[in-house]
């Protein structure tokens, strides 16, 4: 299970209409500094994975499963790539929590204390990652399974040519989750699980609307998001919305982001 006390790290935060750096071998020293070369057993995976948690900030697992398959040409979710990140994890070089966001799960990988130092003595450029920033901004521990939702939207998000920057400072009172941003696009979105009181979500969509014109929301199944969508367009006479559940199926397909829109804003998001 994670650390709840785990310390963050002082990183540099990186721009935020530039999309993270992609991991790949001829980007990886040839070997550890000779003080960690006991802790690896497999140097170019296991490397590749710190060098991706430590400089794309991703904290979703599957991201960094993903990128580290194709780094090294195999496939995605495989128990060799499993494996390793057990073995990370009882190395202390990782901590992992696995969070149930309500018909999707969530597995969430983050660099340690311990980490992040031998990331850094390896040569890699720690960033914040996606967790440290969304606990910062919404209250801590409290808030774990809606950073856990986040992390995993902006991976979809990714996935479909957005660049994502979390937690934006925007004027006025709305304080959008995220941002959106592709070519000249940019979109703010409040992901949402339904919880809490429907006059606080009611406030929230009527923030976003008075910041952007519309309201544009990622729920994390289906049936929130219908219920979602009934109060947003009480508040709103524009808006799209989507979840979690809908983006994972179709993810493959790169099919579009948003299940639903009303009013004039059928062209957002493509």
């Amino acid at each position: 299970a994670a650390n709840s006390q785990r310390p963050v790290a002082v990183r540099q935060q990186p721009a935020a209409s530039s999309q993270p750096p992609k991991a790949d071998r001829s980007s990886l020293p040839p070997s550890p500094p000779s003080r960690y070369a006991a802790l690896f057993a497999n140097w170019e995976r296991e490397g590749l994975a710190l060098q991706i948690l430590a400089t794309t900030g991703w904290s979703l697992r599957y991201a960094v499963d993903e990128a580290l398959a194709t780094a090294v040409g195999i496939g995605s979710g495989s128990g060799s790539l499993k494996r390793l990140f057990a073995r990370l994890e009882k190395l202390g070089l990782v901590t992992s929590q696995v969070y149930d966001l309500g018909g999707v799960r969530a597995a969430i990988l983050l660099l340690s204390e311990r980490g992040s130092q031998v990331a850094q003595g390896c040569g890699f450029t720690l960033v914040p990652s996606e967790w440290d920033i969304l606990l910062a901004a919404h209250g801590g521990e409290r808030q774990t399974k809606h950073a856990a939702l986040c992390c995993a939207f902006a991976y979809q998000a990714r996935k479909r040519g957005w660049t994502v920057e979390l937690c934006p400072d925007v004027e006025g009172n709305a304080q959008p989750d995220m941002t959106l941003l592709r070519g000249e696009e940019r979109i703010f979105v409040e992901v949402e699980a339904e919880s809490g009181e429907a006059e606080r979500r009611m406030r929230k969509w009527r923030n976003q609307s008075d910041l952007q014109g519309y309201v544009a929301l990622c729920a994390n199944n289906g049936g929130v998001r219908e219920r979602l969508v009934l109060e947003a367009r009480a508040a709103s006479k524009h808006g799209v919305a989507t979840d979690l559940t809908a983006l994972i199926k179709g993810q493959d397909d790169g099919e579009s982001m948003w299940v639903e829109r009303w009013g004039r804003k059928a062209a957002i998001g493509g």
